[in-house]
């Protein structure tokens, strides 16, 4: 979806699909898909609040990262 919307230069909601993509991605475990996906949100970002929106998904990220990681070696 976002993809269609960044052809229609409807960036708002291309960042909206793009980060959530990110999001979905990182919480299913496919932690390099969820940074490519959250990196090219970086190049539709137009407000305050959506820059916090891509850091809260990279928190996300690392925080499940760092769980899987002390799961596995523990």
């Amino acid at each position: 979806m976002a993809s269609h919307y960044k052809f229609g230069y409807d960036y708002k909601n291309a960042f909206k699909f793009e980060i959530k993509s990110a999001a979905l991605a990182v919480s299913s475990g496919a932690f390099n898909d969820g940074y490519r996906l959250a990196e090219s949100s970086l190049d539709l970002l137009q407000t305050e609040e959506e820059i916090d929106i891509v850091i809260q998904v990279c928190n996300r990220a690392i925080d499940d990262l760092q769980l899987l990681i002390i799961t596995i070696f523990n």
